[in-house]
Protein backbone atom coordinates (compact mmCIF):
# COMPACT_ATOMS: atom_id res chain seq x y z
CA UNK A 1 0.00 0.00 0.00
CA UNK A 2 2.49 2.20 1.04
CA UNK A 3 4.74 1.80 -2.52
CA UNK A 4 1.47 2.62 -4.48
CA UNK A 5 0.91 5.52 -2.84
CA UNK A 6 4.66 6.31 -3.22
CA UNK A 7 4.37 5.59 -6.68
CA UNK A 8 1.04 7.84 -7.16
CA UNK A 9 2.68 10.79 -5.61
CA UNK A 10 5.90 10.46 -7.61
CA UNK A 11 3.67 10.34 -10.90
CA UNK A 12 1.63 13.60 -10.13
CA UNK A 13 4.27 14.91 -9.09
CA UNK A 14 6.70 14.61 -12.94
CA UNK A 15 3.16 15.08 -14.57
CA UNK A 16 2.81 18.58 -13.08
CA UNK A 17 6.31 19.58 -13.51
CA UNK A 18 6.21 18.35 -17.13
CA UNK A 19 2.80 20.95 -17.38
CA UNK A 20 5.31 24.05 -15.57
CA UNK A 21 8.07 23.01 -17.62
CA UNK A 22 6.01 22.89 -21.08
CA UNK A 23 4.28 26.38 -20.61
CA UNK A 24 7.69 27.73 -19.78
CA UNK A 25 8.67 26.46 -22.75
CA UNK A 26 5.86 28.13 -25.13
CA UNK A 27 6.75 30.77 -23.77
CA UNK A 28 10.21 31.26 -25.60
CA UNK A 29 7.83 31.70 -28.76
CA UNK A 30 11.00 33.42 -30.13
CA UNK A 31 14.56 33.53 -30.32
CA UNK A 32 16.23 36.69 -28.79
CA UNK A 33 20.18 37.93 -29.99
CA UNK A 34 22.53 36.87 -28.13
CA UNK A 35 24.01 38.98 -24.88
CA UNK A 36 24.49 38.89 -21.90
CA UNK A 37 21.06 39.23 -20.28
CA UNK A 38 19.10 36.97 -23.05
CA UNK A 39 19.59 33.78 -20.20
CA UNK A 40 18.17 35.98 -17.31
CA UNK A 41 15.45 37.66 -19.92
CA UNK A 42 14.57 34.25 -21.05
CA UNK A 43 14.24 33.22 -17.19
CA UNK A 44 12.47 36.11 -15.81
CA UNK A 45 10.09 37.82 -17.96
CA UNK A 46 8.70 34.48 -19.03
CA UNK A 47 7.84 33.60 -15.73
CA UNK A 48 4.72 35.73 -16.97
CA UNK A 49 4.61 36.18 -20.77
CA UNK A 50 5.87 35.34 -24.26
CA UNK A 51 8.98 36.73 -25.33
CA UNK A 52 7.24 37.75 -28.37
CA UNK A 53 5.49 40.46 -25.93
CA UNK A 54 9.02 42.41 -26.33
CA UNK A 55 10.05 41.50 -29.39
CA UNK A 56 6.40 43.06 -31.43
CA UNK A 57 6.53 45.65 -28.80
CA UNK A 58 7.64 49.25 -30.25
CA UNK A 59 10.87 49.54 -28.49
CA UNK A 60 12.10 51.92 -25.72
CA UNK A 61 15.13 53.80 -24.91
CA UNK A 62 16.78 52.13 -21.73
CA UNK A 63 15.50 54.85 -19.43
CA UNK A 64 12.09 54.09 -21.03
CA UNK A 65 12.68 49.81 -20.87
CA UNK A 66 13.60 50.75 -16.85
CA UNK A 67 10.37 52.45 -16.29
CA UNK A 68 8.18 49.86 -18.19
CA UNK A 69 9.77 46.47 -16.19
CA UNK A 70 9.37 48.48 -12.97
CA UNK A 71 5.94 48.23 -13.19
CA UNK A 72 6.40 44.52 -13.72
CA UNK A 73 8.86 43.29 -11.26
CA UNK A 74 11.73 44.67 -8.46
CA UNK A 75 15.39 43.51 -9.29
CA UNK A 76 18.49 44.11 -8.06
CA UNK A 77 20.24 47.58 -9.88
CA UNK A 78 22.52 45.26 -11.95
CA UNK A 79 20.40 42.63 -12.99
CA UNK A 80 18.16 45.64 -14.17
CA UNK A 81 21.03 47.42 -15.28
CA UNK A 82 21.85 44.50 -17.75
CA UNK A 83 18.33 44.06 -18.75
CA UNK A 84 17.25 47.09 -20.07
CA UNK A 85 20.43 48.10 -21.69
CA UNK A 86 20.23 44.37 -23.87
CA UNK A 87 16.94 45.54 -24.63
CA UNK A 88 17.72 49.12 -25.29
CA UNK A 89 20.04 47.58 -27.42
CA UNK A 90 18.21 45.42 -29.18
CA UNK A 91 14.47 47.27 -29.16
CA UNK A 92 14.59 50.40 -29.84
CA UNK A 93 12.21 52.77 -30.24
CA UNK A 94 10.56 51.95 -33.69
CA UNK A 95 10.46 55.01 -35.73
CA UNK A 96 6.93 54.19 -37.18
CA UNK A 97 5.70 53.72 -33.66
CA UNK A 98 4.62 57.55 -33.10
CA UNK A 99 1.17 58.17 -32.54
CA UNK A 100 -1.58 59.22 -35.16
CA UNK A 101 -3.20 62.53 -34.99
CA UNK A 102 -6.83 62.12 -36.12
CA UNK A 103 -8.68 65.38 -37.29
CA UNK A 104 -11.70 66.35 -35.86
CA UNK A 105 -13.95 65.87 -32.96
CA UNK A 106 -13.77 62.12 -31.10
CA UNK A 107 -15.21 60.75 -28.38
CA UNK A 108 -13.19 58.89 -26.10
CA UNK A 109 -14.24 57.22 -22.77
CA UNK A 110 -11.38 56.53 -20.07
CA UNK A 111 -12.17 54.25 -17.10
CA UNK A 112 -9.02 54.24 -14.31
CA UNK A 113 -8.09 51.18 -12.07
CA UNK A 114 -5.57 51.38 -8.87
CA UNK A 115 -3.00 48.89 -9.32
CA UNK A 116 -1.46 49.07 -6.08
CA UNK A 117 0.63 45.91 -6.19
CA UNK A 118 3.97 45.81 -8.03
CA UNK A 119 3.66 43.41 -11.31
CA UNK A 120 -0.06 43.89 -11.60
CA UNK A 121 -1.07 44.62 -15.09
CA UNK A 122 -3.62 46.82 -16.28
CA UNK A 123 -6.63 44.72 -17.48
CA UNK A 124 -10.34 45.55 -19.34
CA UNK A 125 -12.37 43.72 -17.09
CA UNK A 126 -15.25 44.02 -19.51
CA UNK A 127 -12.88 42.24 -22.20
CA UNK A 128 -11.79 39.45 -19.48
CA UNK A 129 -10.84 38.63 -15.90
CA UNK A 130 -7.86 39.62 -14.02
Amino acid sequence: MKRQLTTMVLSLATLALSGTVSAQQDRLDVDLPDGDAKPLIEGTCTACHRLSFITNSVGNSQEDWDKVLSTMIALPDQQMNTITSYLAEHFPKKEDSHPVVVDGPVDVNITEWLLPTLGSRPHDPIEAQD
